[in-house]
């Protein structure tokens, strides 16, 4: 499947494919299914796939995803919502393994998050010390020139 290929596509092109395997099709079928429902027959879809064949594709897709990319996905390097699309069809499986995997993934993110929280708090504080100072360096200069 050529949207699985690294060279060309990487993480990205796994993701768009989840994206579109796993939640366009179910607004497709959302949309489908309530047309027909109201009674419309004709709404220009003739040939989609099932949700379950659509379903099977996402998560062989993102189980691709995990192998290839699992570093990135394990340090941050993929930004977190896309990290939650790449995970949604683990937990459309509905297998006691499949949201335990998900599971998982949520708690390595949050403790991740955490990190850079921290982080960046860190990085603020010390950037407000070097604006106070910058300040009351130039508070003495303006002072010393009246």
């Amino acid at each position: 499947i050529q949207w699985r290929d690294n060279l060309i596509y990487g993480y990205e092109g796994k993701l768009a494919a989840i994206v579109v395997l796993d939640q366009f099709s179910r607004h497709i079928h959302r949309y489908y299914n309530t047309k027909c429902s109201s009674g419309q027959k004709d709404i220009g879809i003739t040939s989609i796939p099932t949700q379950s064949i659509l379903d099977a594709l996402a998560y062989d897709t993102a189980q691709t995803l995990v192998r290839d990319h699992g570093e990135e996905l394990n340090c941050g390097m993929i930004p977190l919502p896309m990290m939650i699309f790449g995970l949604m069809p683990f937990r459309h499986a509905s297998t006691i393994q499949s949201v335990e995997f998900v599971q998982g993934m949520i708690e390595r993110m949050e403790s991740m998050e955490g990190q850079y929280n921290a982080m960046l708090r860190r990085f603020r504080k010390a950037t407000n010390r070097r604006m106070a100072m910058l300040q009351d360096e130039a508070r003495r200069k303006g002072n010393e020139k009246k």
